[in-house]
Formats: structure tokens, C-alpha cells, sequence
């Protein structure tokens, strides 16, 4: 009997050494605090149109407290705004395994949808938008429609949107690079210019702006736009593909060189930055390095969803440029 009790007392005192170890091992793990502390950081910074450090606070809510709902809506948010259809469908089904409701986010899902070309799924997501979502729901409709070749639809939702919200700066820039995807360039200078004065720190409103300049005023004159941009999000792959581009046309070689590398960092393999060296290196008459380039960059680039270089015809001097749609 005694060596009985001396082995049950052994069991109890080990499975209660190894259940303190669990409870001490998960609260180290779990830090809810930290993490409405990461999620608060994240929307400040998105906020500020800084989506890549947003991205990176709303990844540290996630691992400090991964059941934690807002955590996962916040990396969605910010990996919408780097254009991560993917990661972002991903991180709202979380959230609604988390807690919240399907409707809530039924705006971001149609966001995310049509970054992965879905057009059709997201219009359909965006009427089952939320009221308070509506203007957004809005502007998501009217890039599916676009993207679908119904521009009268798509202006219909984006007047419809600036009906609802005036003094919203990413409304105006939607409508601007509708505009201008229309061919209606007076409309979309003009509608970049009321969203650059609504907020002056807006990344899509100044990428569309720097546009804009560029093509009324010359590169030089467009440079300092894709600065401001870069300055709020260093790290934003599509302002380092505008500012390389511009830089390029303007003669700035090394200079422009070093932006794509920039934007291949941020996003490897990206086709947009590899054709642009393959540009540098045929300026620069090694035909050999251009092809190779070409070839890397492979599908990628009539697949981007944002922009495709436009210097498709061969001349003795190709445009660097690039024009896209945001999506």
C-alpha cells in the first residue's frame, strides 16, 4: 500500500509539474495586451500610408495573441493595401473563425477577390457590404466593372460613391485613375488634384498625381511625387516602379537601376522591375542581358493586376513609363 501511494503521488506530482509548464509555456506564448498594442500601431500606421510597417505590427498581433480577431482584420487591411489578394482572403476568414460576421467584412473579401481576378465573386461580395461599408463596397464595384469592360457601370458606382463621401481622398483617386483609364485625362488631373487636397499624404493620390505631372509638365517635374510617396511607405513596390521608371526616361541610370532593385527586394521576381532593367541594359546595347531579363520576368508581366510596363514597341530608345489601374 505505501509503495502504492509513494508511485500515485510520483504520477500526481509530474503531471502537475507538467501542467504548470503548459500554463507558464502558454502564457509566454499569449499576450493579449501586446497585441491590442500591435493592432492600435498597425491602423496608425496604415493610416499614414505606410501599409508595409502596418503589415509588420499587425503580423506581431497576430503571433502574440492568435485568436484575437482585430489582429487578423488588420493584417488583412494592410495586406490589401500591398495588393496580397491572397494572404488577405486568408486573414478575414480567420477573423470570422474569431468572431466577426461575414458582412462585416464583405467589402475587404470583394477587395480581395479582385485582386486575384475575380471580378464576377467580387461584385457579388459587394452587396453583401455592411452600410457603414458602402463607399467602399462602392469603389470595388466600379474597379470590377472597369476591370470587366462596363465603364458606364463603373463611373455609375463611382459617382455614386463621391454622392456619398465628397471629402474622400480615395474616392477621388479611384475616380481619377477611372478617368484616366477612360481616356479622360482633364477629368482624372482634375480628380487627382482634389484627392491630393483632401489629404495630402494619400499614397494612391499622390502616385496618380506624379502621373499626371509627368504628362503634362515632364519627368523632372513628376519626380518629386513619387518621392512624397516613397516617403510615406519606402518599401511601397509600385511607387519604386513609378520612380524607377521616371527616373530611367529622365537619364538617371544608376539611379533608376538602383529603385528596381529596391522594388525586387520588396517583392522578388517582380516583372515589372526585371523588364525595366531589361530597358537599362538594352539603352546600355547588351541585347544579351536584356533577353535574359525578358525571359525572367516571363507571364508576370501582362498578369499584373496594377500596371504593365507600356514599352511594348522596339525603338533605338524604349519608354520606361507605366501606367496601371489600382486595384
Amino acid at each position: 500500500m505505501f509503495r502504492r501511494l509513494i508511485v500515485i503521488g510520483g504520477a500526481l506530482g509530474a503531471f502537475a509539474l507538467v501542467l504548470a509548464a503548459w500554463f507558464m509555456a502558454a502564457s509566454t506564448r499569449l499576450n493579449p495586451a501586446a497585441a491590442r498594442e500591435a493592432v492600435e500601431r498597425s491602423g496608425k500606421l496604415l493610416a499614414a500610408h505606410d501599409a508595409t510597417a502596418a503589415r509588420e505590427a499587425a503580423l506581431a498581433a497576430v503571433r502574440a495573441d492568435p485568436g484575437n480577431a482585430q489582429a487578423h482584420l488588420a493584417l488583412a487591411k494592410a495586406m490589401l493595401a500591398l495588393d496580397d489578394g491572397v494572404g488577405a482572403e486568408a486573414e478575414l476568414q480567420r477573423a470570422i473563425d474569431a468572431g466577426y460576421k461575414p458582412g462585416q467584412v464583405a467589402h475587404l473579401r470583394a477587395h480581395a477577390l479582385l485582386l486575384q481576378g475575380q471580378q464576377e465573386k467580387a461584385l457579388a461580395e459587394t452587396g453583401k457590404a455592411a452600410p457603414e461599408s458602402q463607399v467602399y463596397a462602392l469603389r470595388i464595384r466600379a474597379r470590377a466593372l472597369a476591370l470587366s469592360g462596363k465603364l458606364p457601370g463603373a463611373f455609375a458606382a463611382m459617382e455614386e460613391a463621391a454622392k456619398r463621401a465628397p471629402r474622400d481622398a480615395d474616392v477621388w483617386a479611384d475616380m481619377g485613375r477611372l478617368k484616366l483609364n477612360a481616356g479622360d485625362v482633364l477629368g482624372a488631373i482634375q480628380a487627382s488634384g482634389q484627392a491630393v487636397k483632401l489629404d495630402g499624404g494619400n499614397l494612391d493620390a499622390l502616385m496618380l498625381r506624379g502621373e499626371m505631372v509627368r504628362s503634362q509638365f515632364g519627368l523632372i517635374a513628376a519626380l518629386p511625387w513619387f518621392e512624397a510617396a516613397l516617403k510615406r511607405d519606402p518599401n511601397d513596390h509600385d511607387a519604386l516602379i513609378e520612380y524607377a521608371a521616371t527616373l530611367g526616361d529622365a537619364g538617371r541610370t544608376l539611379d533608376s537601376l538602383a529603385a528596381t532593385r529596391r522594388a525586387l527586394a520588396v517583392r522578388p521576381g517582380s516583372a515589372q522591375a526585371l523588364y525595366l532593367q531589361a530597358v537599362i541594359a538594352a539603352r546600355a546595347g547588351n541585347g544579351d542581358l536584356a533577353r535574359g531579363l525578358i525571359e525572367h520576368a516571363g507571364a508576370g508581366l501582362p498578369r499584373s493586376p496594377r500596371r504593365c510596363c507600356s514599352a511594348a514597341r522596339s525603338t533605338s530608345k524604349p519608354p520606361i513609363t507605366s501606367r496601371r489601374w489600382r486595384n
